[in-house]
């Protein structure tokens, strides 16, 4: 084994599983000592407590927090760039921004609406978010 192996899918060997992680010696290193500066500024200085939890989580808590059946993120496509954005952080960020630019150009029922769009943005299923977009 090479002291220069950082990291590695874990069970690699075996084909690998997404999400779980081997770590090599600096890798270790380098984690303990993020994991030391996360513990002292939000354990230290904002006085919260730590708990340990499993990093695997049954599909049955999933399916009772409705991330399976409702949890989405609806994509937009740039035509240009064929980049992919989130469409409620993209309409989100418009919002705001026209909010901020524009503020004394709109009338005060337009802001309003701004703003309602602005708080719904992430529940937006994919023809809602669609109809505002148009």
């Amino acid at each position: 084994m090479s002291t220069r192996y950082y990291y590695s899918l874990g069970s690699e060997i075996y084909g690998g599983v997404a999400g779980l992680y081997d770590w090599g010696p600096p890798g270790c290193a380098i984690r303990k000592n993020v994991m030391s500066v996360w513990r002292d500024h939000f354990i230290l200085e904002d006085d919260m407590l730590e708990i340990s939890c499993t990093n695997i989580t049954p599909e049955s808590v999933f399916l009772a927090s409705g991330h399976v059946k409702r949890f989405t993120d609806l994509l937009v496509k740039d035509s240009k760039t064929k980049f992919g954005y989130r469409a409620d952080k993209l309409l989100a960020e418009w919002i705001q921004n026209k909010l901020t630019k524009e503020e004394k150009k709109l009338k005060e029922d337009e802001k309003k609406n701004l703003i309602e769009i602005l708080s719904k943005a992430e529940i937006y299923d994919k023809k809602e978010i669609g109809d505002v977009f148009k």
